[in-house]
């Protein structure tokens, strides 16, 4: 689905409650695989973060790791910013709503 500075988002479906879920996956040899985990699972109780559930797995061939987040449909803050109606970066009003909604 996407990728950014430590691992890549896929699709996946939960087969037991049939819905659709994000994995968030990265390679082994990156260290940063627990932070990363341990920020997104201890900032998901906020109501504008999205969740992300408990439990880290390994690929059965040891060649990454990830865990479960939920599914969050729409555009990426980057991309918010880069298609905003002005073609300019948002407003400082714009960019003081984003931040009040995680903060």
């Amino acid at each position: 689905v996407n990728s950014g500075r430590f691992g890549q988002l896929k699709l996946a479906e939960n087969r037991q409650a049939k819905c659709k879920i994000a994995l968030k996956c990265f390679p082994t040899t990156q260290a940063d695989f627990i932070r990363e985990y341990n920020c997104s699972f201890f900032l998901s109780p906020h109501q504008n973060i999205i969740d992300t559930y408990e439990g880290m797995y390994q690929a059965h061939d040891e060649s990454l790791y990830f865990f479960v987040q939920e599914i969050c449909p729409g555009l990426t803050l980057k991309e918010a910013v880069e298609n905003s109606s002005s073609g300019k970066l948002l407003y400082s009003f714009h960019t003081s709503w984003f931040f009040s909604c995680v903060l």
